[in-house]
């Protein structure tokens, strides 16, 4: 819900898959938090108007995972390992707002 007036200004789809049955995790739910609304937030951002974003859960054995994905531009291959680096762009030409 908290992303859902951005996604609607772009008439962007947002979509959740989360199984029904989860189990507890622990960790630090703020860093959890902001990890998970930049990806959101840029997913919205670079996916084109009309388009796409869904956010999912999945689960293998003990292990949970999030997948945020969008049918936007993406990310080089080669700036993935560095995406949860703090205050690290992937295009550094782009204006602060962009």
């Amino acid at each position: 819900m908290k992303f859902q007036p951005a996604a609607e200004k772009k008439s962007i789809h947002l979509l959740a898959r989360v199984p029904e049955k989860l189990p507890q995790v622990e960790g630090d739910i703020g860093l959890i938090e902001r990890a998970l609304s930049n990806l959101i937030e840029n997913a919205i951002r670079y996916t084109p108007d009309d388009g796409k974003v869904a956010i999912c859960i999945e689960r293998e054995n003990d292990e949970l995972s999030v997948i945020v994905s969008d049918n936007g531009c993406g990310i080089a291959k080669e700036d993935l390992p560095h995406i949860f680096d703090r205050f690290y762009r992937v295009e550094k030409s782009r204006a602060r707002a962009k």
